[in-house]
């Protein structure tokens, strides 16, 4: 049986910490497993599928969270935060657009949407919901954001080798070159699961498996916390460096 750190336990849940020395080697197994036995697609799921638990919107706001980006991704995150009670502002290059002001109004009685440099000023936890080829890049348009928590959701560049197995094309993840290109940012990675989740967390019967990686480790609790509300299960995945496996 591999040998685990003593989960650290958090003011209302539990976030998974594996040591630092095996978390290459789980994150690698997980990633196996994910990948030879898939999502089941909705239409598969068992006929006798309970509801997902989702709790009631709390009436206490929980924190305000600065979505930069409004297009799929952000579609289904924005409103899933918004009914856990969390105050979302959407940063857009074009707020008053009709599909982000009806956006808005999915997301909760107090969403709004300015520009992407004032949703990041609003907020102290922003989250990049941006192609992944302009992450980088729009992470450095946001203006100052040190000290806040800074979401990575686009991955790396990955491909399958010829073997079947993934094959890394990049010795560093984006978090990685987002956090060496602004070192007062707190930037965390994690790897979101397939959007049906945030509408029905218990879709498969059990909660998915997010890896978190970030250097702070407040800033990594910070993350599981809103994860936690989502629905789904953080497991803490060390420094950002092993963003580079998922």
């Amino acid at each position: 049986m591999m040998r685990r750190r003593p989960l650290i336990t958090l003011q209302r849940h539990t976030f998974h910490m594996p040591q630092p020395t095996r978390a290459r080697q789980i994150i690698a197994a997980a990633l196996l497993v994910a990948s030879a036995c898939g999502s089941p697609p909705a239409d598969k799921a068992p006929a006798e599928q309970t509801p997902a638990a989702t709790p009631p919107a709390p009436t206490v706001e929980k924190g305000v969270v600065a979505i930069i980006g409004t297009g799929t991704l952000a579609g289904a995150l924005g409103p899933a935060l918004g009914a856990q009670g969390y105050r979302v502002i959407y940063g857009s290059r074009d707020p008053n657009r009709e599909t982000v002001r009806a956006l808005v109004q999915r997301s909760g009685p107090k969403a709004s949407a300015v520009t992407q440099p004032e949703a990041a000023a609003q907020a102290p936890v922003v989250v990049l919901a941006v192609p992944g080829e302009v992450v980088v890049d729009v992470a450095g348009t946001l203006g100052d954001l040190s000290g806040k928590v800074v979401i990575d959701v686009s991955g790396g560049e990955k491909k399958v080798a010829a073997d079947g197995y993934q094959e890394l094309t990049s010795d560093s993840a984006r978090a990685e070159l987002i956090q060496a290109r602004h070192p007062t940012m707190r930037v965390v990675r994690i790897n979101l699961p397939n959007i049906v989740y945030f509408m029905d967390p218990l879709l498969t019967k059990t909660r998915a498996t997010v890896f978190v990686a970030g250097n702070d480790p407040k800033a990594r609790e910070t993350v599981a916390n809103m994860l936690f509300d989502l629905g789904v299960d953080p497991w803490d995945s060390g420094p950002v460096r092993f963003a580079r496996l998922f």
